[in-house]
């Protein structure tokens, strides 16, 4: 058994350049090898060209989708899954439930928070409220309605025994102790 022959690439040297009247001017061969070799006059222009041709065509967005469905059986695939999708839904059922509308009345959204604060504000139910013509008209307000009931009324708790003076009177304490704290704030001083 003869083990299988690794060939390397060839490398081909690189062309010479050829000296012009004492100047290096580059072959034909080795630009054609290496076409980033060299920069390339106007290269930036050329694609400036290119990007406003582009930028004239109009892009046609069926055609587009539709040679993306003939040439892609996916992409077929998923389109015919998404209209399966929506096709088949009951007018009855919304597909998409938690959407808000974005085109909210202003008038009507005002008048419905208006509405759901005034039902929260507890107000006697025989007098109808009504907008005030001045502002000496407007009664102050009643600081009774945000508090509950158990909150309004308090009683006092009577049962509560007096404290007993206390007579606190300074006790002796041996030389012994005396001495000791001596010794330890001497000890703190130093």
């Amino acid at each position: 058994m003869s083990k299988p022959k690794h060939y390397a690439p060839v490398l081909q040297p690189a062309a010479k350049p050829k000296t012009v009247k004492g100047k290096k001017v580059a072959s034909r061969r080795s630009a054609e090898a290496q076409p980033l070799a060299e920069p390339v006059y106007h290269s930036t222009v050329a694609l400036g060209h290119q990007l406003k041709n582009l930028q004239r065509m109009e892009f046609d967005a069926e055609g587009g989708v539709l040679k993306a469905l003939e040439e892609s059986d996916m992409a077929r695939v998923n389109f015919a899954e998404k209209v399966a999708e929506a096709v088949n839904v009951s007018k009855k059922q919304t597909k998409y439930s938690g959407l808000i509308s974005v085109n909210v009345p202003v008038e009507a959204t005002i008048a419905q928070e208006v509405e759901g604060r005034m039902s929260r504000l507890k107000t006697s139910h025989n007098q109808a409220w009504r907008k005030p013509s001045k502002a000496s008209e407007v009664p102050p307000p009643n600081i009774k309605n945000v508090f509950t009931p158990n909150l309004i009324v308090e009683e006092p708790i009577m049962d509560v025994p007096t404290l007993a003076s206390l007579d606190v009177r300074p006790e002796p304490c041996s030389p012994k102790v005396a001495f000791e704290l001596y010794k330890h704030m001497m000890c703190w001083d130093s």
